[in-house]
C-alpha cells in the first residue's frame, strides 16, 4: 500500500480526481487475476466475481469516457 500512495499522489496532480479514481480502482482486477494464477487450487473464480469484475470494469468507463 505504501509503494502505490507516491504513483496515485502524482496522478492526482496532473489529473481530475474523478478520472484518476476509477482507473486506480481498476487494480482489484489484477489482485483477482493474480489470485488465480498463484492460488488455483485453493481459490476459485466464481461466476459471481467475474460478473463483479465486468462491472468494475464498466463502472470506470463510464465514468472515465463520458458515458
Amino acid at each position: 500500500m505504501t509503494v502505490s500512495i507516491g504513483p496515485n499522489l502524482m496522478a492526482l496532480q496532473g489529473g481530475e480526481v474523478t478520472r484518476v479514481i476509477p482507473i486506480q480502482r481498476l487494480s482489484v482486477l489484477c489482485i483477482i487475476f493474480l489470485s488465480w494464477v498463484f492460488f488455483r487450487k485453493d481459490e476459485a473464480v466464481s461466476a459471481r466475481v467475474v460478473l463483479g469484475e465486468l462491472l468494475a470494469v464498466a463502472g470506470a468507463w463510464a465514468i472515465v469516457w463520458d458515458r
